[in-house]
């Protein structure tokens, strides 16, 4: 489908949300809530809030909210922040 909803949100340890790259015609993108876990890697997901230790957000995020990471983050220069990521202890 080329778009997909989650309502409540994800909490996982790890979250590893990308598009599948064997086919061009895939350009899907998912909505969410919030999501929470140790390890995000997100690809083409427009979500609330994100809380994580090691974030990774790839092209095509939006993210309405806040992000917060207590290790690493790396962020794709065209994904769409409202807010500026906070680093947590």
């Amino acid at each position: 489908r080329d778009e997909s909803y989650i309502k409540d949100g994800i909490t996982a340890k790890y979250v590893n949300i990308q598009r599948s790259h064997d086919d061009w015609r895939n350009r899907g993108s998912l909505f969410t809530g919030d999501i929470t876990g140790d390890d995000i890697l997100l690809e083409n997901v427009e979500c609330d809030n994100i809380k994580g230790k090691k974030v990774t957000i790839l092209r095509g995020c939006q993210i309405k909210g806040r992000i917060e990471y207590s290790d690493k983050i790396e962020i794709d220069p065209d994904s769409k922040l409202d807010h500026e990521p906070e680093k947590t202890s």
